[in-house]
């Protein structure tokens, strides 16, 4: 109530060229060591991003580019209690490092298709990568796995104004989205309570797709004292997921003495809890839906108020 509502459509082509470039850069030079960590890391952020814009032709077709590059090295600290080749408890406290790169695309056309007609064109592009995951605190080296995270879209936007009272939108997309992780090690994994988890990182080799397509189309008309919006909605989403988790088997100890009884096959001396999964870790479904709606704003009085 009491608050008004401006749209603007922007008209393709009238821009001239411009553009900027950041660039950003820091190392561990001046980071002290950790002092729970036997070693100091390498640490180092390198960062590039900028844009560029400007007309391909006059009153006609203008373009957009967005892209962004981010190298993180950055490290996690391992603070645990391990045996030793003689089983005598020691301190394994080591920082390691788990680099990262992301990378992001994104450019954009919008094209003039006649006076009261424009379309505009979306693309993008982003992937991130991570090294040596899953690391830290009790987590050891064994432990670690990769990830990667990608995702490819296309985005249309119909912009049509009909005449003076009809305003139509139409906006379609399509994206594909996907993880994967891969674990440096398949082994079973090893849990001793307060001390350390070593063994594979037991989340396997997945992967996992999302693919979806959306259409949406929204009408405005203006009569008199009313404006009336119409509209439908229509997507369909695809998940395609492959999670063996679990599937090496988890052995679990209440502490690092039971461990240490268990290696040197002391009676009574065994896991405190083993689990495993099994099964088929393969999992595809589809879902669709559609929705349609049409919203009547009658202006009752300039003064007074509007009813929807």
């Amino acid at each position: 109530m009491g608050l008004g509502r401006i749209e603007v459509i922007t008209k393709p082509g009238s821009e001239k060229w411009n553009g900027e470039l950041v660039a950003r850069f820091e190392d561990e030079s001046l980071n002290s060591r950790n002092p729970y960590s036997s070693n100091r890391p390498p640490f180092q952020v390198r960062s590039f991003e900028g844009n560029l814009g400007g007309t391909l032709k006059k009153d006609r077709i203008s373009f957009f580019l967005d892209a962004e590059r981010k190298a993180t090295d950055n490290n996690a600290l391992v603070n645990a209690q391990i045996l030793d080749a003689n089983l005598n408890t020691i301190l394994f406290q080591k920082a390691f490092l788990t680099p990262s790169l992301g990378i992001e695309v994104h450019p954009r056309f919008d094209l003039k298709l006649s006076d009261n007609n424009s379309l505009a064109i979306r693309f993008g592009y982003e992937r991130d990568r991570q090294l040596n995951g899953g690391l830290g605190g009790f987590d050891l080296p064994t432990r670690a796995f990769d990830a990667i995270d990608t995702e490819r879209y296309i985005r249309l936007t119909d912009t049509a104004v009909i005449n003076t009272k009809v305003l139509n939108e139409l906006r379609i997309q399509y994206m594909i989205a996907g993880t994967k992780q891969k674990a440096s090690s398949n082994i079973p994994t090893l849990i001793v309570n307060d001390a350390f988890t070593s063994g594979g990182a037991n989340t396997g080799d997945t992967t996992t797709q999302d693919t979806r397509f959306e259409l949406t189309n929204n009408t405005s008309f203006l009569f008199n004292k009313h404006l009336v919006k119409a509209g439908v909605f229509f997507r369909r989403v695809s998940v395609s997921s492959r999670s063996p988790s679990n599937f090496a088997g988890t052995f679990t100890f209440s502490s690092i003495d039971q461990y240490r009884n268990t290696l040197l096959n002391l009676p009574g001396a065994f896991p405190t809890q083993f689990s495993i999964a099994g099964g088929n870790p393969v999992a595809d479904i589809s879902v669709v839906d559609y929705a349609g709606y049409v919203q009547d704003d009658w202006k009752l009085k300039p003064s007074v108020f509007t009813l929807s």
